[in-house]
């Protein structure tokens, strides 16, 4: 009997492959959109019902694919996109290819990806994902936009190199102004430079402190483990030019050089915001101001001013030439968790616990665009970057690195990658290195 029962099991398999085909072949034109491992057959039915009717897409509306999907092994199922579904679309002309997934989360919430697949080399060419509560009136419809935005874009990433970078986490990396080198910063207290086209070891200097950052210029590294140690190193040289003039024995939270070469900003365990001149050493100025619960500091582009943030929410601006505090920024409901900025931007970005990025203006004092991202623990924001030509911003978390659409705020890709720490985006926006938790360094390469 269970012999007669598995061959009938196989037999039907046959049918349901010959239908399922079938129906693909008269519905395939030029995109195909399959869900292939969703919560249940509804969710694909009303995805479908969703998508029915666009003119940029051609659903496969089989529901022997789906049945015929339940009784295959995940390695058949691949099999039968990578042998059928890719060789379908080459056929009839479509040049991508759709895929889609639901990933339970917990009772309430579902992780939805949906990937878009070259048909031509059947490499993965992009792909985007959000967390929806089974709560969502408007599920279907917000993850049809998802996949309008990945059908229309032409933003690509593609991953140039891998490596062991460290014998710790990575907490910091930075390209060089000319886009040729890579500088990395490890808890194992060495800085690495690296080739951004080969990923091979150019250089390393060990024994620096716990905090450690590189010159926007690439020429010096500053380090420390608190302000009594801090020190200003020649990358060239290997040297330390000078310690700077501190007997604050206070734990160093964060540093930031000014983009004219003049000065550094730290703050400290003991919340004062201080200005170091970068030719001596010496202490320029303590800022003014509420100096409370900040854990970050940076520039604004243009070098005239200090902002800093921390627990209370608030972001402080002070004026770098009098020391003077000019205003509070309240744009954050929740604490600030760090901050960043670039040269060519006047712009800068922040994040807090909420997991939300604010992006605004260093000289006006005001929001140009607020992107929410996920409250699921795995896409918590550790590390933000903006493009330099200010439409996108890089994002690393503890699954995921992903990119965001300024304009609409909409993530446009998304990447599985392991407990990032620390992102950067190169001058010409053409390459983003991340740091990893795991002592890893990634290198990807971007397509517009």
């Amino acid at each position: 009997m269970e012999i007669i029962s598995k061959a009938k099991k196989y037999i039907l398999l046959l049918i349901l492959v010959f239908l399922s085909l079938s129906t693909i072949e008269a519905k395939i034109k030029s995109m195909v959109v399959p869900f292939l491992n969703d919560d249940g057959e509804n969710f694909t039915q009303k995805f479908r019902s969703e998508l029915r009717g666009r003119k940029i897409y051609n659903v496969i509306n089989a529901e022997e694919f789906i049945n015929m999907r339940e009784l295959l092994s995940e390695q058949d199922r691949d099999s039968f996109v990578r042998e059928h579904l890719l060789d379908l679309s080459k056929k009839y002309g479509a040049k991508v290819l759709f895929m889609g997934s639901v990933k339970k989360l917990n009772r309430d919430d579902s992780m939805v990806s949906i990937k878009r697949v070259d048909v031509e080399s059947g490499r993965l060419d992009t792909s985007t994902s959000a967390v929806f509560s089974s709560k969502d009136s408007d599920k279907y419809g917000k993850i049809v936009e998802m996949a309008d935005i990945i059908s229309e874009k032409t933003f690509k990433v593609k991953e140039l190199h891998k490596f062991r970078g460290h014998n710790q986490a990575v907490s910091f990396v930075a390209f060089s102004p000319d886009g040729e080198y890579i500088y990395s910063a490890g808890k194992d207290r060495v800085v690495s430079i690296w080739s951004m086209q080969s990923g091979s070891l150019i250089k390393s200097i060990d024994n620096c402190g716990n905090y450690t950052i590189v010159s926007p210029d690439g020429k010096y590294i500053f380090t420390g483990g608190t302000e009594k140690d801090m020190r200003l190193i020649d990358i060239e040289s290997s040297k330390t030019l000078f310690k700077f003039k501190s007997d604050n024995t206070s734990q160093l939270f964060s540093a930031s050089f000014s983009f004219d070469g003049k000065y550094i900003v730290t703050v400290g365990q003991d919340y004062a915001i201080r200005l170091w001149d970068l030719a001596t050493g010496g202490l320029v100025r303590v800022f003014d101001g509420e100096k409370k619960f900040t854990n970050s500091v940076v520039f604004s582009a243009d070098s005239k001013y200090v902002f800093s943030g921390g627990t209370d929410k608030v972001i402080y601006a002070y004026d770098v030439s009098t020391g003077n505090f000019l205003k509070n920024l309240h744009f954050h409901d929740r604490a600030i968790t760090f901050m960043s900025s670039r040269q060519d931007s006047r712009y800068i970005l922040s994040c807090d616990s909420e997991n939300k990025l604010y992006l605004w203006d260093s000289e006006e004092f005001t929001i140009k665009k607020t992107i929410s991202g996920s409250s699921y623990y795995s896409s918590k924001f550790n590390a933000a970057a903006m493009f330099p030509d200010g439409d996108y911003i890089l994002t690393g978390s503890e699954e995921y690195m992903k990119i965001y659409d300024v304009e609409d705020g909409d993530s446009i890709e998304s990447r599985y990658v392991k407990h990032a720490l620390s992102s950067a985006v190169s001058p010409d926006g053409k390459y983003i290195v991340l740091g990893l938790k795991n002592c890893y360094l990634e290198i990807w390469q971007i397509f517009k």
